[in-house]
C-alpha cells in the first residue's frame, strides 16, 4: 500500500485526466476463474491486514463463489496486446469481501492467485501499484465523495486524473480507480480533492 495520504478540502488547480475506467460487474469467465484460483491458499497474500499470522485458516480460503470482474482499463502495453487492468471483488470462506487488481487478459492470461488488496475498512485511499513488464498500473478505491486525485512523483511531478470510476457497494461504497502509469512506478504520494 502506498502509505502517505492527504485528503485535500480544496478546489484544486491543473486538469485532470479521465481515468478511462469501463464499468462491468459481471462474474468473471470461468477461464479467468480458474487463473485467479490457480493456489489453494491465494487470498493469504493479504496486503491490508497488520500481519501475516491473520492470514490463516477459513479466513484465507477464497469462497466457492465466482469472483466479480467490477471494472476494467484497457492497456496499450507493447508485448501485451489485449491486456487490462481488471478490478476484481471476492469473497474468503469466512464471507468478507476482498479486491484485487490483476493486469491480464479476461481470458485468464498473465491472471495470477487471487490476493486481498482491500476490504470494505480500506480507509479514504486504498491503492497498490503494480508492475508488469516495465510499466506500472495503479489500483485500489478512494472515497466516493472524491471528485480528482493527485499523485505526486519527486521533483514536483504531478499527474491529476478526474475520479470517474464506478463505486463498489461490497466494498463500503468506495469508488474505483486505475490508472496506467507507464513506466514511472508508483507515486510518492496521492492527494484526494473532495
Amino acid at each position: 500500500m502506498l502509505a502517505a495520504v492527504a485528503v485535500l478540502v480544496l478546489a484544486g488547480c491543473g486538469s485532470a485526466h479521465s481515468s478511462g475506467i469501463k464499468s462491468v460487474d459481471r462474474p468473471v469467465s470461468a477461464q479467468l476463474a480458474r487463473a485467479l484460483r490457480s493456489s489453494g491458499s491465494a487470498a493469504c497474500v493479504d496486503v491490508t491486514g497488520s500481519t501475516m499470522a491473520e492470514c490463516h485458516g477459513p479466513q484465507s480460503a477464497v469462497s466457492r463463489d465466482r469472483p466479480r470482474l467490477l471494472a476494467a482499463l484497457p492497456l496499450s502495453w507493447q508485448g501485451l496486446s489485449g491486456y487490462e487492468g481488471l478490478f476484481v471483488l471476492f469473497w474468503t470462506g469466512r464471507g468478507s469481501a476482498c479486491f484485487d487488481v490483476q493486469v491480464a487478459r479476461r481470458d485468464g492470461t498473465g491472471a495470477g492467485p487471487l490476493k486481498c488488496l482491500g476490504n470494505p475498512s480500506c480507509g479514504a485511499v486504498c491503492l497498490t501499484a503494480i508492475p508488469k513488464d516495465g510499466r506500472w498500473l495503479l489500483g485500489g478505491t478512494v472515497a466516493a465523495e472524491a471528485r480528482r486525485i493527485r499523485l505526486i512523483y519527486p521533483g514536483a511531478k504531478t499527474l491529476r486524473y478526474t475520479l470517474d470510476g464506478p463505486t463498489a457497494a461490497a466494498l463500503a461504497g468506495g469508488r474505483i480507480l486505475m490508472v496506467d502509469l507507464g513506466g514511472r512506478g508508483a507515486p510518492r504520494r496521492e492527494e484526494l480533492v473532495r
